[in-house]
């Protein structure tokens, strides 16, 4: 909606039902939380409310978040079906000039326990801790 909502009176935009577009409309009745009755200013037609679409900027930032939490969700299933194999006495304390392989178990002061998954490029390893993967600075 994007606007601020005072009551009946007030211009907002919205989805015409009969001009199939969306234009300023005058609220006729308010609900709790948005109009329930508007008015079509081009149009005159009295309808119920509709929200204006989203914005393409707004529909790629919802995609954007969906799949971040797909993600996470699944680095998360990923990292506890793991954890028991990795030996907290075995791993590497992490440092930024430390060499690491695929498969070390690291052990980081800030996100804990982690495996290194790759090496995406050089003097950087990627890897899965418990709040997800981290792509991390080493020698």
């Amino acid at each position: 909606m994007g606007e601020m909502l005072q009551g009946n009176g007030d211009i907002i935009k919205g989805r015409c039902t009969v001009c199939k577009d969306v234009t300023r409309h005058t609220i006729l009745s308010v609900g709790e939380v948005k109009p329930n009755l508007v008015r079509c200013n081009q149009c005159e037609d009295q309808h119920k409310y509709k929200a204006p679409p989203a914005s393409k900027a707004e529909r790629d930032k919802k995609a954007a978040e969906r799949v971040k939490t797909k993600m996470l969700e699944e680095d998360r299933e990923r990292w506890s079906l793991m954890r028991p194999e990795m030996i907290e006495a075995k791993a590497k304390d992490y440092s930024m000039d430390g060499l690491f392989r695929k498969k070390d178990v690291i052990k980081h002061p800030v996100f804990g326990l982690g495996l290194v998954e790759k090496k995406p490029g050089s003097r950087k390893v990627e890897i899965l801790f418990e709040e997800g993967r981290k792509v991390m600075r080493c020698q």
